[in-house]
């Protein structure tokens, strides 16, 4: 037998994210309730640009190349991003209803307004795969990077052959076309074909502009089909829930009269409140994505409370044991040291059960939100401690005392609903969710079997199982995986080290990006304070979603 020694490269070590797992059900989540929209896909317009592009492309192009088609694209999303930059500049408006999220704009924002009159911006030296000024890395720019996915899923875009993306001969072309009536796509293929801009040139060619959506009524008319889901063929692959989603957005926007965000939407499903305390008086046909919208928030509320405490406990090892570790088994005793420190030590030899009921007695009711002690409050609490690297030694007790409030709170909640599945209303395989990972089927399954422990030997379990081996396992799966390195803390011969402390964090539930499209389709509007408010298109578009 002939043996063979040679170098292996070691595993690239990286931050990474969502290091226990937790958060993974959060985005299986919001995927669902808006499909077509990414945390990457900000701006309505490229839903309408790119099946232009790709149909006058093949169209106009007489080397239809893979090569020839790269050269076009970069240098159309430059100049597209040009002159959005410069029309923000002389039109004097926010950057949201301009250049705002365009691919490429910190290096080509710059440029423009750097440009003085008379002179010409050279396109090909920032749409170039190589050098300083290069706007994207990517070979297919924003286009694949970013919106490829969620047009190819919209049916909009397609792959050929060739090696060129295509388009739907009839969603693309329609979209396309309506594109083109506002606009002139001679002027803009010209300077592509030349490679350079003046200021004048943008300045002509400002109806590309995401602003000039809104004065092109073919094409405002073909993306709200699309995003609200007006005709039959965009109400497919979830195009219901888009639509649902989007129109609670307006909803609280035209109910609270302060204007809507994320945060706002995160407490009004979850609590059944407005920011003004006021009940949220919320339309039948609502009322079901609304659930749905609540059922995601109580996740993310399980996901910040156990992230909350790995990260109480891995900073507790750095500061007090010198980051080290003699076996998993210490991460409870770290973790009840800390619990100790706080309101929970006079519960540590009782039952959970007991402590629990401890909780629910001063448990505010689900709907006031504002209370100090309402799980809405102590999660963003927990994330704002410990979604830093670097913290002090007496932000741990705090962060350990809120987390432990949020699950009791999450259990009694738990308690006073209908016992069923936790994720009614969503489109997931039976066993999708309830095995090893941390949702809200295991937390229900775990939940009874709290009750009779001690509270120390509950904190001891949440350490460990949910903790330090719950985050090898994950880590040791993206190593397997991925050939990266994520481990927080490394098994080591004779110990455990932590390598570097990670932060809590809430995910990202496409909601900016939603509300920034529903700007660019003029159904939000802009007060002079910045808050977004439903416009009179708005409400009604609203009302005919609401029939």
């Amino acid at each position: 037998m002939t043996l063979t020694g040679g170098w292996l490269l070691p595993p690239t070590p990286i931050r990474g994210l969502d290091h226990l797992g937790v958060q993974a059900p959060c985005i299986a989540l919001y995927a669902q309730l808006l499909p077509g929209i990414t945390n990457v896909t900000d701006r309505a317009r490229y839903y309408s640009f790119y099946p232009w592009f790709l149909w006058s492309f093949d169209q106009r192009a007489t080397d239809r190349s893979e090569e020839s088609f790269v050269r076009e694209l970069r240098r159309a999303e430059c100049l597209l991003t040009l002159i959005a930059n410069r029309h923000c500049q002389v039109s004097g408006e926010p950057q949201v209803l301009h250049d705002s999220a365009m691919t490429g704009n910190q290096k080509l924002g710059p440029a423009v307004r750097a440009l003085e009159a008379g002179a010409a911006l050279d396109l090909e030296s920032f749409a170039a795969f190589e050098g300083d000024r290069r706007y994207f890395k990517s070979k297919w720019g924003g286009f694949g990077q970013y919106y490829w996915g969620s047009l190819r899923d919209l049916r909009i875009v397609d792959s050929t052959p060739s090696g060129v993306p295509g388009y739907d001969q009839t969603r693309g072309v329609a979209l396309a076309r309506a594109f083109e009536g506002g606009v002139s796509s001679d002027a803009f293929f010209e300077v592509l074909a030349r490679g350079s801009v003046s200021l004048d040139e943008l300045d002509r060619l400002s109806p590309f502009c995401p602003c000039g959506l809104r004065a092109n009524a073919p094409e405002l008319e073909a993306l709200l089909d699309v995003f609200l889901a007006r005709t039959a063929e965009y109400l497919e692959d979830g195009g219901d829930a888009r639509r649902e989603s989007l129109a609670l957005l307006l909803s609280i926007a035209d109910a609270s009269g302060d204007g809507v965000d994320e945060w706002r939407l995160r407490v009004a499903a979850y609590s059944g409140c407005l920011l003004s305390g006021q009940t949220w008086e919320l339309p039948a046909r609502l009322q079901a994505i609304c659930s749905r919208w609540a059922i995601y928030e109580r996740n993310e509320l399980l996901s910040i409370a156990i992230q909350g405490l790995f990260w109480a406990v891995l900073q507790a090892i750095d500061v007090h044991r010198r980051g080290r570790l003699r076996g998993v088994a210490e991460a409870g005793d770290v973790l009840v040291a800390l619990a100790a420190e706080t309101d929970w030590v006079g519960r540590l030899d009782g039952t959970v059960a007991a402590a629990v009921d401890q909780v629910a007695s001063s448990l505010p009711a689900r709907g006031s939100w504002d209370d100090e002690r309402h799980e809405e409050r102590l999660a963003t609490k927990v994330q704002e401690i410990a979604g830093r690297f670097d913290c002090q030694a007496a932000d741990l007790p705090g962060v350990v005392d809120r987390a432990l409030s949020i699950l009791a709170a999450l259990m009694i909640r738990q308690a006073a609903e209908a016992d069923g599945y936790p994720y009614a209303g969503f489109d997931f395989a039976a066993d999708h969710f309830g095995g090893t990972e941390i949702d809200l089927a295991s937390f229900r399954v775990q939940s009874p079997r709290w009750r009779g422990l001690t509270v120390r030997h509950w904190l001891s379990w949440l350490a460990t199982t949910w903790g330090v081996e719950r985050h090898l396992r994950v880590a040791l799966r993206k190593l397997r995986a991925q050939s990266q390195d994520t481990f927080r803390i490394r098994p080591l011969d004779d110990r455990l080290q932590v390598v570097e402390v990670a932060p809590a964090g809430f995910t990202g539930p496409r909601v900016r990006q939603a509300l920034q499209i529903l700007l660019d389709l003029g159904l939000l509007t802009r007060t002079e304070t910045g808050a977004m408010v439903s416009s009179q298109r708005g409400r009604a578009e609203l009302e005919k979603i609401l029939g």
